[in-house]
Formats: C-alpha cells, structure tokens, sequence
C-alpha cells in the first residue's frame, strides 16, 4: 500500500488522522492508549492517525493498532495547518 497519501485533519491537539479507502488485516486485541509517535489503524472507521502530543486525556474511544512509528523530531506536527495531506512509506 505504500507509499500512501492521506488527508488528514489535526485532533484535540494529540493527532492527525484520516480515513483510507483500503483495509488493513489486523491481528489481536488492540489498544485504548497511545506513544507519542505511533502511528496507528483504527478497523472501526478505518483510519490512519499520527500521536504527537500526549495530552490531558491520553484514553482512546475505539481501539487502535500500532503500525509504525515516527522516529523524527515531532515538533513539526504542533506547527502544521489543522488539515494535512501527509504521505506514509518506508523508511
């Protein structure tokens, strides 16, 4: 699926995130929590999102899957615009 670009709106100043039109097989349980840096799935509305900025609510309220992870420097995502096209691939 990589590389892939995706439209992605900036949330409760935590996280980017937007939906993609492919699925993604996921295995176990998944998670209600995040890392700064993950980058996860979410089966339930089948989105991407991008965690920058842990924050006073750090609880999710759908299970996400951690995917990846953003190595760089995080900062950049406090100075985005509140909309984003952001393209994922490999390092």
């Amino acid at each position: 699926m990589l590389p892939l670009t995706v439209s992605m709106v900036h949330y409760g100043n935590r996280e980017f995130y937007g939906t993609i039109d492919k699925t993604i097989a996921v295995q176990g349980r998944g998670q209600l929590s995040f890392e700064n840096g993950d980058i996860t799935y979410c089966p339930t509305n089948n989105s991407l999102a991008i965690f920058y900025n842990q924050s006073d609510n750090p609880n999710l309220t759908m299970k996400v899957y951690v995917i990846g992870k953003v190595t760089s420097d995080l900062k950049i995502f406090h100075e985005l615009s509140s909309k984003e096209d952001i393209t994922f691939n490999t390092k």
